[in-house]
């Protein structure tokens, strides 16, 4: 007979676990058409600082709107061109709203073959090969939009996938404003909050709870954009959609972690580590980063990338290159 103690702590059984994520790629990144996107422009327009000019022909085009103050304005200013920062606090309803506004395909990166599995339906095989799409830059236009295209889960800003976020849920945003020498307006950023947590992949916020209450402190970084790690600012913030199932499992595997004492972590490490490996990221708490700390990738087809490091090498059967190198 098994002991009890073994049986209180056994694993849950998911349907989803072995399954691959659907917000990854063949290359096991997250796929850009997986992601939300909240912008620096539309945080703006929520709080108010940036207001829509008068619709009415001609009068539309003489009347001009002063840009508000920065929510929470404060002046932070610095040698690099800082002048000042506000805060500003997001809702899931806010964030539902921005998303029902996207248009199908209207995201960078959602014109991919079916070799994401983000791009996939329920009804895919692989042994029935991959459909070739028209290019985005094709000479002429395709109509309707979508005309010749496989079906996109997430049709652009997903109406299968959903935000496996509470309805209470919430998240302060830092905003900053930047003023350059070689820049007629100034520039505004907001500021992901990874690249200020302690831990690689650790989990930010309290546990339980769907309500993440600092803002994440101002930049330290130059003029410029960063070649490796966080940015730090970034003019958009992602956040992962999910399956109904993978949620559904997700919350599982939750109150499993919450349910485990204390003393019993260490000998539950393994298992709570592959837990963690394939549902933290759409576990509570959830929040806005930036692609970088998402490790977002835009397409990724693998073949691509044999075939450019072929090219590299000088191999004699690689593929030329589809754009010309300015030399």
């Amino acid at each position: 007979m098994p002991d009890s103690r073994s049986l209180k702590f056994a694993v849950p059984t998911l349907a989803t676990f072995d399954m691959p994520p659907s917000w990854c790629n063949a290359h096991g990144h997250v796929d850009r058409s997986a992601c939300i996107e909240v912008r620096q422009s539309e945080v703006r327009r929520l709080a108010g600082c940036v207001r829509d000019r008068l619709r009415v022909w001609p009068e539309r085009n003489k009347v001009r709107l002063p840009v508000q103050p920065l929510p929470n304005e404060q002046p932070a200013r610095n040698t690099h061109g800082r002048v000042a920062t506000g805060t500003y606090r997001i809702t899931a309803g806010q964030v539902e709203y921005l998303q029902r506004h996207r248009l199908p395909r209207q995201l960078a990166g959602d014109r991919r073959t079916t070799r994401a599995n983000v791009m996939r339906d329920e009804f895919f095989k692989r042994d029935n090969g991959f459909k070739l799409r028209r290019p985005h830059n094709a000479p002429q236009e395709i109509v309707p939009f979508d005309c010749g295209l496989d079906g996109n889960p997430n049709a652009g800003a997903s109406r299968r996938k959903i935000i496996n976020i509470e309805d209470d849920w919430s998240q302060l945003l830092r905003i900053e404003k930047w003023i350059f020498a070689n820049r007629i307006k100034p520039a505004y950023y907001l500021i992901c909050p990874g690249s200020f947590r302690t831990g690689s992949g650790q989990r930010t916020g309290v546990r339980g709870s769907s309500v993440l209450c600092c803002a994440p402190p101002l930049s330290t970084c130059g003029p410029g954009r960063k070649a490796t790690g966080c940015p730090q600012r970034t003019l958009k913030l992602l956040i992962v959609q999910c399956t109904k199932a993978e949620q559904r499992d997700a919350n599982i595997a939750q109150s499993w972690l919450d349910a485990i004492p204390k003393h019993a972590v260490p000998c539950m490490r393994p298992e709570i580590d592959r837990l963690l490996q394939r549902y933290a990221m759409i576990m509570p708490p959830r929040q806005l980063l930036c692609a970088r700390c998402l490790d977002v990738r835009y397409g990724n087809n693998p073949e691509n990338a044999r075939q450019s490091w072929r090219r590299a090498q000088g191999k004699d059967d690689a593929r030329p290159a589809k754009r010309k190198r300015s030399t």
